[in-house]
């Protein structure tokens, strides 16, 4: 029996490793201890391998009288200890390096910019007065962002002076970017050794007003609703950005802001996508994307059919914060044709937080339908219509 690693809370990821056969071994930080479901796993360990190396030890014990055979992340702190594994055992992920310069927003921006000319301004600020100069050379607004932030935590629009002056001390240093506007995409890739295969594009909605935080995803469309010239001239942009990185082995999901002037680059992670997007693509095309990663990692050859044969669109709702007072419409909805699920843990009396980072949504409507235009107007209308009707909490 072959033994896979898996680094972080992967519910899904475990599921279907553990239904091929494979023997698991999972990793999980103290922090998700609490919420991480004992599933498959032959050996649960509970280290902090995001800020020390003691995991790499207890492989090499385990390795004496198992070998390993692949690792898998699909956790943000998962991704670098997986490349050290795949290092250390002759496994197949991204170089160390690669997923290194990923997770550094601001170094990756400035190979980018030496290696491909890169044309976002940006600026890595340590404080307030250098923020300040960079906000004026600008024009006055730009994203603020840490360097390696995760689930859109932190990433904020500084429109003037006075905005950033009310930024705490705390923030700093981070990550300065010019705003730029345009349709927002993500692309995942697969880089088998062979070649790089792209696997298709998803539309990101941000939240804007709706959110305390503007830049939270909504809603995706899979595919997305982009003409083929777009869709051709993404692809392009993606896989030069990812060759010139190195993360040209494994899987990436990259997101891009598609503008009047092309393509620009937001950022590229050595995984593929979150918020069920791998679902979104698998209701698409009818190929198992985390079944084919699985094997893949585990040294198999794999083939993906990438076409899709229909849509699918999730969208999350956004609730006013507050405590809730009433919900309406989820049963309405659950036998929708169009419906695959939808998923709401609240009820009366459940606090809603105003929305700063991905954790914040409070749940979601999942459909498919015969096109990305009709699946996004169904997911739409039918968050829309179900009522969770709040109460302003009262302050401490």
């Amino acid at each position: 029996m072959k033994t896979l690693v898996i680094f972080g809370n992967a519910p899904v990821l475990a599921d279907i490793a553990g239904s091929l056969g494979f023997s698991l071994i999972q990793f999980v930080p103290p922090s998700e201890a609490g919420d991480f479901r004992y599933q498959n796993a032959h050996l649960v360990i509970i280290t902090d391998y995001i800020n020390n190396l003691e995991f790499i030890d207890i492989l090499r014990s385990v390795s004496a009288n198992s070998s390993i055979s692949g690792v898998l992340s699909f956790t943000e702190y998962g991704l670098v200890p997986a490349a050290l594994t795949a290092k250390e055992f002759g496994l197949r992920y991204a170089p160390v390096s690669a997923v290194e310069i990923s997770r550094n927003k601001a170094a990756m921006r400035r190979l980018l910019k030496a290696k491909l000319g890169h044309s976002i301004r940006f600026s890595e600020v340590a404080n307030r007065e250098e923020a300040r100069a960079f906000l004026i050379e600008v024009g006055g607004e730009a994203i603020a962002k840490p360097t390696g932030g995760v689930a859109s935590q932190g990433v904020r629009a500084i429109r003037s002076l006075s905005e950033l002056d009310a930024l705490a001390d705390a923030s700093f240093p981070m990550l300065m970017e010019e705003i730029v506007e345009g349709v927002e995409l993500s692309l995942d890739f697969l880089g088998t050794g062979d070649e790089l295969i792209s696997l298709g594009i998803n539309e990101e909605v941000n939240g804007g007003t709706t959110c305390l935080n503007p830049y939270v995803e909504l809603q995706h469309v899979y595919p997305a609703r982009i003409s083929p010239h777009q869709r051709d001239t993404a692809i392009q942009f993606v896989r030069e950005t990812l060759e010139a990185i190195g993360l040209d082995y494994g899987p990436s999901h990259t997101e891009v802001v598609l503008t009047r002037q092309g393509p620009v680059l937001i950022e590229t992670h050595s995984r593929f996508g979150g918020d069920y997007i791998t679902e979104l693509f698998e209701r698409s095309t009818g190929c198992s994307l985390l079944e084919k990663y699985v094997r893949w990692a585990a040294g198999e050859a794999v083939q993906i059919d990438t076409e899709p044969k229909r849509a699918a669109s999730i969208k999350y709702f956004a609730a006013s914060p507050g405590t809730v007072k009433n919900i309406q419409g989820t049963l309405r909805f659950r036998s929708h044709a169009n419906v695959v699920r939808i998923e709401l843990p609240l009820e009366k009396g459940s606090t809603v937080k105003p929305v700063r980072s991905s954790f914040d949504r409070q749940g979601y409507v999942l459909v498919c339908a015969p096109s990305n235009v009709e699946a996004a107007e169904i997911a739409t209308r039918i968050a829309g219509t179900i009522s969770i009707e709040t109460t302003p909490s009262q302050p401490d």
